[in-house]
């Protein structure tokens, strides 16, 4: 259950983005890679495409233009918040990633990476979780939330989670 409080966190991030992207044209991860947003820096607003089709909320649908400004407006709004999640966390499995391949991976072969998730072929499971804990932990350092990780051993990919 999200509590009021944070959902009121979760608005204000939200409105935070949408500022910088309006100001700034684009919004990024903590790692700095930048997504450029058209609409948001042009300062297009709900409100402005209501006036220039000269429309309402409920007939904007009858508009085709207006009715494709305002969806391509919420995608924007929509990619402009996720972004520096879903990207922060994409960077943070990467780094984990490049981190295992210089100093594990001859042991402990890192055979598979899908979205947040690592798999390594070894003999020593129990070695592997600890050694990844630590790495993921690490390479996540760069946030101020602690590192979740949750190992699943077993022969094949199936038997997983």
């Amino acid at each position: 259950m999200v509590t009021l409080n944070k959902e009121l966190r979760l608005d204000t991030f939200k409105e935070s983005q949408y500022e910088f992207a309006r100001t700034h044209g684009y919004t990024q991860t903590l790692f700095g890679h930048r997504r450029y947003f058209k609409l948001l820096s042009k300062g297009v607003t709900e409100e402005r495409i209501l006036k220039k089709f000269s429309c309402t909320r409920r007939s904007v649908w009858d508009h085709p233009k207006a009715k494709q400004y305002m969806l391509d407006l919420w995608a924007e709004q929509r990619k402009c918040v996720n972004m520096p999640i879903q990207g922060t966390a994409a960077g943070i499995i990467k780094k984990a990633s490049v981190e295992w391949y210089r100093k594990y991976n001859k042991i402990h072969p890192l055979v598979l990476q899908v979205h947040d998730e690592n798999m390594v072929r070894t003999d020593n499971p129990e070695e592997a979780v600890s050694l990844m804990k630590e790495v993921l932990t690490q390479a996540a350092d760069i946030v101020d939330v602690p590192m979740k990780v949750d190992p699943s051993i077993g022969k094949r990919w199936s038997d997983l989670k």
